[in-house]
């Protein structure tokens, strides 16, 4: 429903949606006055013989409709989870380069078809589904509010008093239906309270390993650093060691700079890593394996921008020569969310174009202008 804005909204559920609902559920409350046996199915019973098959019709498409909306919603959730670092790497392909939230997930999409047949198969009726239903949507409208709530006292900065006296009535209402629903957890209601606990236990766990990651590189690395402004290995294969463990660009340098200095091959080579600030395991493979390196280094990182489709041609790239005498530089190359990357020749394009930018001053990155046979992709 954010694709469209928040005036499409409110003129829809004020002109349209409301309005039909009010009339709906008064029309049911009319049918089970006149005929109290109609409860099964109040719905159906308040339309005419006449108009069933149409009406059927009707509601058949109004729950395709719902079904996308539920597509869509968990493609634009897995995006942003994607976006926050709470789930894995996942490609997640923009349909609509206008428009940000406008995302879809073959994966997700295969596991959305794969559950809803195996839900159906095993409730096998209605009135089972419908119980898991009623505690997914209460407890989705409680867990809505309680979020609304942070965001009114964390994010607009509304005084708690004043934040209480808009959220608390809100919370009674969906406090008493989600209270009412929860003698159907026993029922069917405990699938959707399981599938909702694996999953925050699956995205709390992703992301806290990710931080502690982080942490201990960033702890290894000072250590490292700090270690080494001590004595350097004064051999060629202590020095190879030495590039296989460094996890920062300064205990890189030192390695590069090291006495006797490590094998260098007239090449360039191009290392792609996620972190600016950390060399790839694959630069100090090499080193070991190989027992030399190129003689240029360049360290690429692509980052997309989550703000903006499309990045400007003159904020494409950053360069960072950071010891021309070394041969090593780095080279952040930014993209727009609707820039997909599956045409392979947008990246090296741009990397040409950067070492083009830089070329006069750094004649050793002229083999990536044209991507020739001295270009070595690791």
């Amino acid at each position: 429903m954010g694709h469209f804005g928040a005036s499409p909204i409110r003129a829809t559920w004020f002109l349209l949606v409301y309005p039909s609902l009010v009339l709906q559920y008064a029309g049911q409350a009319t049918v089970l006055t006149l005929n109290p046996g109609a409860v099964q199915n109040p719905f159906y019973a308040s339309v005419p013989p006449r108009l069933l098959w149409p009406v059927l019709c009707l509601a058949t498409c109004a729950a395709v409709i719902a079904s996308q909306a539920l597509i869509s919603g968990v493609f634009a959730l897995l995006a942003q989870g994607h976006a926050l670092q709470f789930v894995p790497r996942i490609l997640v392909r923009h349909t609509n380069p206008e428009q940000r939230g406008q995302v879809y997930i073959s994966e997700a999409n295969l596991l959305l078809s794969c559950v809803c047949v195996a839900l159906v198969l095993a409730f096998r009726s209605t009135g089972r589904l419908g119980s898991a239903y009623g505690v997914a949507v209460t407890g989705d409208a409680l867990v809505t509010t309680a979020l609304f709530a942070v965001v009114v006292r964390r994010v607009w900065r509304w005084h708690i008093a004043a934040t209480a006296a808009l959220i608390a009535p809100m919370a009674c209402v969906d406090l008493l239906f989600w209270s009412a629903n929860v003698v159907k957890v026993l029922d069917a209601g405990w699938v959707p309270a399981l599938v909702a606990l694996v999953a925050c236990f699956v995205m709390h766990t992703f992301h806290w390993g990710r931080e502690q990651e982080l942490k201990a590189s960033a702890r290894f690395a000072a250590a490292q650093l700090e270690s080494l402004g001590g004595e350097v290995p004064a051999t060629a294969e202590g020095v190879r060691g030495l590039v296989a463990s460094v996890s920062s660009i300064p205990s890189l340098l030192i390695a590069l700079r090291a006495h006797p200095p490590i094998l260098r091959t007239p090449a360039l080579a191009v290392f792609l890593t996620p972190y600016e600030w950390r060399p790839p395991p694959s630069l100090g493979c090499l080193a070991v394996t190989l027992g030399c390196l190129p003689e240029t280094i360049v360290l690429l990182t692509v980052r997309f921008e989550a703000s903006v489709p499309f990045v400007k041609p003159a904020e494409r790239c950053t360069f960072d020569p950071l010891d021309a005498a070394a041969g090593l530089y780095r080279v952040v190359l930014h993209f727009g969310y609707g820039e997909a990357l599956s045409g392979a020749q947008l990246l090296p394009r741009a990397l040409a174009k950067a070492a083009a930018e830089h070329a006069l001053d750094f004649p050793a990155l002229e083999p990536l202008i044209e991507l020739g046979l001295s270009l070595i992709h690791i």
